[in-house]
């Protein structure tokens, strides 16, 4: 979900395309999160697995870091913020 949400947030910025699907797949994101009194964070669905629900990660491309990134960076485009990354790729 996060790379989709890359990809929105790159073509509003790079092409002017707007933030609608953007802030669809923000909103998306916000009703799969999982709150409670340790915080907050999201499960990844994998369909090749039984159960297909797995325990959430800190990874970066099937966790909670690469979807806070995103999350971040949306949040600064909609405030007309710089809408650079300030955490780059673990690779770049």
């Amino acid at each position: 979900m996060q790379t989709r949400l890359a990809l929105a947030c790159d073509r509003h910025v790079e092409h002017g395309d707007g933030s609608t699907f953007a802030d669809i797949l923000v909103a998306d994101l916000a009703s799969r999160a999982t709150t409670d009194a340790d915080g907050i964070r999201w499960s990844n669905i994998e369909h090749r697995e039984t159960p297909s629900i797995l325990p959430c990660t800190t990874g970066w491309a099937m966790g909670n870091a690469g979807v806070i990134r995103e999350l971040l960076r949306h949040a600064r485009i909609t405030a007309n913020k710089d809408p650079r990354y300030t955490a780059p790729f673990p690779d770049h």
